[in-house]
């Protein structure tokens, strides 16, 4: 399975997007993409259809954080509180969720803040079942606690690296590459990081 936790094209075309998503096809058996910054979530929903993929006893769940027109992210936590009580009903099991802006970021600039991000985490406290949150935005490697029970996990960008000081940023020498999570069977996850 593959997970693409946003900013799919720069350009946000839909040529780009269904590129993408053609690549990613060739390569997984199962693509679950959200929406970053610098995508068209009506395209990425077109191009990457799936919501949520069960794939080896565990569940993943994507949730748009993207804003029109905005660099920082909002999640509603309402509706992501009663996404994953609907799925609970259809049987527990661990879960990753999947969503571009970080719950807690490195920066402390404004561009790099997910508003609604501590009504998230309480839902995820809620919800023991969330054991991974993969997240993008930052371009950088992210491996921390969330909460009481869930790990945030985030690869290093495919495009350039960020390095974040306070409310400052820049471009970075760290290697571009990605994230691969192996999900075992009773909720237990490696984070290793890819680098081409």
């Amino acid at each position: 399975m593959a997970v693409h936790t946003g900013d799919i094209a720069d350009d946000a075309s839909p040529a780009a997007t269904f590129r993408a998503a053609a690549l990613l096809r060739g390569v997984a058996d199962a693509v679950l993409a959200v929406p970053g910054n610098h995508d068209d979530p009506a395209v990425v929903a077109v191009a990457f259809p799936t919501g949520a993929v069960e794939t080896g006893g565990w569940r993943v769940v994507g949730v748009d954080s993207s804003v029109a027109g905005a660099v920082a992210g909002q999640v509603d936590a309402a509706c992501v509180a009663a996404d994953l009580d609907r799925l609970a009903r259809a049987g527990r099991r661990p879960t990753v969720l999947a969503i571009h802006h970080p719950p807690v970021s490195n920066s402390t600039h404004r561009w790099f803040q997910l508003a609604g991000a501590s009504d998230l985490v309480t839902v995820l406290d809620a919800h023991p079942e969330v054991r991974v949150v993969l997240a993008g935005h930052t371009h950088e490697r992210l491996d921390s606690p969330l909460g009481r029970h869930a790990r945030l996990l985030g690869g290093p960008s495919s495009h350039y690296s960020i390095e974040h000081h306070g409310d400052r940023w820049q471009r970075s020498s760290a290697p571009i590459g990605a994230q691969l999570i192996e999900l075992h069977p009773h909720g237990e996850v490696v984070s290793v990081t890819v680098i081409p």
